[in-house]
């Protein structure tokens, strides 16, 4: 009976066929040339037909979308993995970047402002952060944040460019 009841356990815990395969095409989409975009869409839309939860899926397709122009797509990928994970700082600052591709800088600023909640010393929030407050032309909040980045890392080379500009 033990030995039954074990099998059964371990049948339960392996993965299916097809989420082997979603695997390996997930795999597959990310060693692809980051320029073969439509084959990496065309893969990560594979992995998300039977597993529209695969968060890491929905994450680099976000990113693949905005490589292909698809600002839209991309920008619902972010919206849902961020209702997945709240707490994905990197989805946060990478939909910051959309928005203020799209110019709309208050919205950037609040995706921002939510990865670095999640994430206070990260480098990509903490320099898209400053470069929106310049736009906004809210050059003191961006010359704190500059300062911050430097003292975070003294060698930071963006950093030390965008102070010598403003």
């Amino acid at each position: 009976h033990l030995q039954r009841v074990g099998r059964d356990a371990a049948q339960r815990d392996m993965p299916s066929n097809e989420q082997l395969h979603a695997e390996a095409i997930f795999n597959r989409a990310r060693t692809r040339d980051r320029n073969d975009t439509a084959a990496k869409l065309a893969d990560y839309d594979e992995v998300l037909r039977p597993n529209p939860l695969h968060l890491s899926a929905r994450f680099d397709r976000a990113r693949a979308r905005l490589r292909s122009g698809d600002s839209p797509g991309a920008l619902a990928d972010y919206d849902e993995v961020l209702c997945q994970n709240p707490r994905f700082y990197r989805a946060f600052n990478n939909r910051a970047e959309l928005h203020f591709v799209n110019g709309a800088y208050e919205t950037a600023l609040a995706d921002y402002d939510a990865a670095l909640e999640l994430h206070p010393t990260y480098t990509m929030a903490l320099t898209g952060r400053a470069i929106t407050l310049h736009v906004l032309a809210r050059r003191e909040e961006a010359f704190g944040l500059w300062g911050r980045l430097l003292e975070q890392d003294a060698g930071y080379g963006s950093a030390q460019w965008v102070g010598r500009q403003f």
